[in-house]
């Protein structure tokens, strides 16, 4: 299973930094969140945490980008992650996790903080602080409510498990891109 999830996060972010790679010697910092449901609000306290597998993702999610940044796949089975135009890419990611809380009101709190917070790795890169990129594991219609707020901030979004067809719309959902096939293409 993470091997799976690991994949699919590889998938995500060389796909987006495709579009984004320029060749050039200074180093793009890219502000990422990664949201995923790691508590259950709707649970009594002392029983919100939720399971394994958000876990696992968050693993995935994290690994990914490791690996994209030392621009080492580290997984024998994803030997053509590394393509030749990756070798001259100068982006590097830096991922902050955000916890979603399994709500969709959690997910908008959680796009919020990222957006508020931003990431920053040093000193130097206080000027370009913000928020770039939003990847997540989570429903269509949180994926639908954030689709909305990210076109509004000028923000990507990515997701590798909203499959709805309105996410399909590049009118209504300019900034959503995803990493699985909508529900139209799996009939």
């Amino acid at each position: 299973m993470i091997f799976s999830l690991f994949s699919s996060f590889l998938v995500s972010v060389s796909s987006l930094l495709f579009l984004l790679t320029t060749v050039t010697s200074t180093p793009t910092y890219l502000s990422v969140a990664d949201l995923h449901s790691f508590t259950d609000s709707t649970k009594p306290i002392g029983q919100q945490t939720r399971n394994d597998e958000p876990r696992t993702r968050q693993a995935a999610g994290l690994l990914a980008a490791y690996h994209f940044n030392n621009r080492d796949n580290g997984v024998p089975q994803v030997s053509t992650f590394s393509p030749d135009y990756m070798n001259d890419c100068s982006v590097i990611l830096n991922v902050t996790q955000y916890d979603i809380m399994n709500s969709q009101s959690g997910a908008v709190g959680a796009y919020r903080s990222a957006l508020r917070e931003g990431t920053c790795l040093s000193a130097e890169l206080e000027k370009s602080k913000g928020l770039d990129v939003v990847m997540s594991g989570i429903r269509s219609s949180r994926s639908i409510t954030l689709s909305f707020l990210a076109k509004l901030d000028d923000v990507l979004l990515v997701s590798g498990w909203s499959t709805s067809d309105a996410l399909s719309d590049s009118v209504e959902h300019p900034m959503f891109g995803r990493t699985i096939p909508a529900d139209s293409a799996t009939r």
